[in-house]
């Protein structure tokens, strides 16, 4: 096919100029086939990749580059020589008289991939490592249960950066299938995914519940649903009102999926158009999950412990991180294996399948986006003049908000506060409320007791005195009361 040939050029030309093999590339482009081009050329000469967003502060992408070891930065975009970083290779550099044939490079299945990027509770993010044997478990998975194999083209709207991306982009390159990629301005906007979702005959698509409630606010919208015939949605909670009007205007297979990053995307799934959605399924192919208590002894049927998952879609852990490795992927007493702790509480039902029950720590999922609570406090506490904080969700005007409570010791505005945390951390981070209390509030073995935080409304008044006082909080939501349909998004 093309996109091989083009990929063995590349990947020819890598070979020819650097030495790369077993090194981790980064890949910084605007979304288009080139990101593809750059990724399978990367792993044909037997590296792996670290896919960068664009739109991540400048202070987080040098993190990536140096946290991954990066000995080669593939991109074509200016911002690039912001990061300081000598070897970079420029994507157009591609040159028609490298050979098109495939290289012979041997790969070991159990080699890394890929790395991806979350949230990390220290205050900066961990990189995830997948290996090639996690990948291809993943793909066979959903060719198993999904009956990917059988679609013939596929909606990619995730982030590059975000786990679900790796599932657009190798269920159906594997499969030889057809995958329409959003452009950078067509990601966010419902009105366009419409149009793609009509005009290419979308059979599959992947996304968490707020996005695809995006497309179920207009009647018009959602009719480009009915012809779609595998709608997998999986980040966040998928609830029975959702399901009940995503069913009226589709007749898909719809699936509740789950799974960290760490197990490679998603370890297990459940049809939902069959039967209630109150489960989140069965394991994967080759994936064990096991409902564990605190010394990670296995727990009965319907009793509420840590999700642990083991099996092939397992990662090698956290690149240069051997102490949050050894924390979170243990021993496997149950198979001889490496089993992850994943954080999450769940159990069994008698029908053996797995309920989600929510997070033991503070890490949490808002619109599909894995963030560390305390990664974000942790980046406020370094501003000059604060002295403490605690960032929590909080339902504000009934829609789930970032809201940080903050201790100062200065006056400090609530501008230069987002101003220095957009240096560090990406948009969906930042949070959209902000509340100035004298201390933190303390439970008696000094946690801090969340029940004594202050609640958090907005009301619009006709005073302008009082939407003065409220302009930093509501900048973050008047654009989502002006905006026009066609230009609303999940980022509103």
């Amino acid at each position: 096919s093309e996109l091989n040939k083009k990929a063995n050029q590349f990947a020819h030309y890598i070979l020819n100029n650097f030495d790369v093999q077993n090194s981790n590339i980064a890949i910084l482009l605007n979304r288009s086939v080139n990101i593809y081009i750059a990724m399978l050329a990367v792993l044909k000469l037997g590296a792996n990749y670290t896919l960068v967003d664009p739109k991540l502060p400048i202070d987080r992408i040098k993190y990536m580059i140096k946290n991954s070891n990066t000995s080669l930065l593939i991109s074509d975009l200016e911002m690039s020589k912001e990061l300081e970083f000598d070897n970079i290779v420029n994507f157009n550099n591609i040159n028609a008289n490298y050979k098109t044939t495939n290289l012979n490079i041997k790969i070991n299945a159990e080699s890394p991939c890929c790395v991806i990027y979350t949230s990390g509770s220290t205050g900066t993010p961990k990189g995830v490592i997948l290996t090639h044997k996690g990948i291809v478990n993943m793909v066979n998975s959903y060719n198993k249960i999904l009956k990917t194999d059988t679609l013939k083209s596929f909606l990619s709207i995730s982030t590059v950066s975000f786990d679900m991306f790796a599932v657009e982009t190798f269920v159906p390159l594997l499969n030889g299938k057809k995958i329409i990629l959003t452009s950078n301005t067509e990601q966010n906007s419902p009105l366009e995914w419409q149009k793609l979702i009509t005009e290419n005959n979308i059979e599959f698509i992947l996304t968490t519940p707020s996005k695809i409630e995006l497309l179920l606010l207009d009647s018009i919208n959602s009719n480009c649903l009915k012809n779609v015939k595998v709608i997998q949605l999986g980040g966040e909670t998928f609830t029975n009102l959702l399901y009940n009007k995503l069913s009226k205007v589709t007749n898909a297979n719809i699936f509740n999926g789950y799974g960290p990053t760490e197990s490679t995307a998603c370890c297990s799934t459940k049809n939902v158009s069959i039967d209630n959605i109150s489960t989140i399924g069965k394991p994967f192919c080759n994936t064990n999950i096991y409902i564990c208590d605190k010394t990670l002894n296995l727990l009965p049927v319907g009793i509420i412990g840590e999700i642990c998952v083991s099996g092939d879609g397992v990662s090698l852990g956290y690149i240069n991180n051997k102490e949050m490795t050894a924390k979170s992927f243990v021993h496997n007493n149950f198979n001889n294996s490496i089993m992850y702790k994943t954080g999450d509480l769940g159990k069994f039902n008698s029908s053996g399948e797995l309920e989600y029950i929510g997070r033991r720590d503070n890490q949490v999922k808002l619109r599909g986006l894995r963030i560390e609570l305390s990664e974000i406090s942790n980046k406020i506490n370094s501003i000059d003049g604060i002295n403490n904080s605690v960032v929590v969700i909080k339902k504000v005007n009934g829609i789930d908000s970032l809201c940080a409570y903050i201790s100062t010791s200065t006056n400090i505005s609530v501008n230069k506060i987002k101003k220095c945390l957009k240096q560090f951390l990406p948009d969906y981070m930042i949070p959209n409320f902000y509340s100035f209390i004298d201390n933190i509030p303390l439970t008696l073995n000094g946690k801090v007791d969340f029940r004594k935080l202050p609640e958090i409304s907005v009301k619009l008044t006709n005073n302008n005195e009082d939407l003065s006082n409220l302009s930093d909080t509501l900048s973050g939501i008047f654009f989502f009361i002006t905006v026009s349909f066609s230009t609303l998004s999940i980022n509103s």
